[in-house]
């Protein structure tokens, strides 16, 4: 894994590579201080009676030669398993397991000093889909953010579930689903749909969840979403969400929600990717291999 240092002027200075663990397949990474976090699995599927398990540890960067330090998982080794995203936000480091379920959260606490992060909670995430794969995580003071998609007989559906910090209870799940008969028959069925609905990428800061679709940005704000009002029948009043439910936002539903506004991108804005670089302030970048890369800023 390479790294450099920056100077008081940006520029990097390139530092000795760190050396992983053999078979280490690296699928997430934190910096918290001086350490670096890792997240991802062995794969020794090549040696006879070793199968795929997941894997976190870190790395102390302030010394010469950094060597790699596991952490302990509360899972026992399975194949399939790995931990596919890795979070740090105050006091807590995060790690997201990924597709089989059951799926957790481990949440450790960031002890002062040098101590090594032990003993886990285990939070175990609510079901979507059987074959729900997790892609990225988000993380800001009172919410954690998880973006997947999954896919199996029935159809596909690709999946935004955000939850509380502290309790780690869910508060909302957007989602845009496709029966199988769609996928197989592409804007014949789902004609009338938006294509902009599909999300493939997050963001989030505070209480502003950034959804990225094709031609436009969804925006909600979190804490809005937590207070809105769920449309009762016609001749009785609107009834607000119990704590114990939440919110689910079907991005094929054209109906407003209260906290959900879009905001279109012009013809010439096609990103693969956002992230917040400040309060209501997003960098937009592309990494399409044919063309040249670009990256620009947006305000929402």
């Amino acid at each position: 894994m390479s790294r450099a240092i920056l100077n008081e002027e940006g520029v990097p200075t390139r530092l000795p590579d760190l050396a992983l663990p053999p078979h280490l397949v690296t699928r997430g990474l934190a910096l918290h201080g001086p350490f670096l976090y890792v997240g991802g699995d062995f794969d020794e599927r090549g040696r006879p009676a070793v199968e795929v398990r997941p894997a976190a540890g870190r790395f102390d960067l302030r010394v010469e030669q950094p060597t790699w330090e596991p952490l302990e998982l509360p899972i026992p080794p399975a194949a399939g398993k790995a931990i596919d995203d890795v979070l740090v936000e105050g006091d807590e480091l995060i790690l997201v397991d990924n597709i089989l379920f059951p799926k957790y959260l481990f949440v450790y606490r960031l002890a002062a000093g040098n101590a090594l992060p032990h003993s886990p909670r285990v939070i175990e995430l609510p079901f979507a889909r059987v074959n729900e794969h997790i892609h990225k995580g988000q993380v800001s003071p009172d919410y954690v953010a998880l973006y997947s998609t999954s896919t199996g007989m029935g159809g596909t559906g690709t999946y935004v579930s955000v939850l509380r910090r502290g309790e780690y209870s869910p508060c909302l799940e957007v989602a845009y689903e496709e029966a199988a008969e769609e996928s197989w028959t592409p804007w014949t069925l789902a004609s009338g749909t938006e294509f902009r609905s599909l999300p493939f990428d997050i963001a989030l800061h505070d209480h502003t969840l950034v959804i990225a679709c094709p031609q436009a940005l969804a925006c909600i704000d979190l804490r809005a979403v937590e207070t809105a009002a769920l449309p009762g029948p016609l001749d009785s009043p609107h009834a607000t969400i119990p704590p114990s439910e939440f919110l689910r936002i079907d991005l094929r539903d054209a109906t407003p929600v209260s906290g959900l506004r879009w905001l279109d991108l012009g013809p010439e804005e096609d990103p693969d990717a956002v992230q917040f670089v400040g309060p209501n302030r997003l960098l937009l970048t592309t990494s399409d291999k044919q063309a040249t890369q670009q990256a620009w800023l947006k305000a929402i």
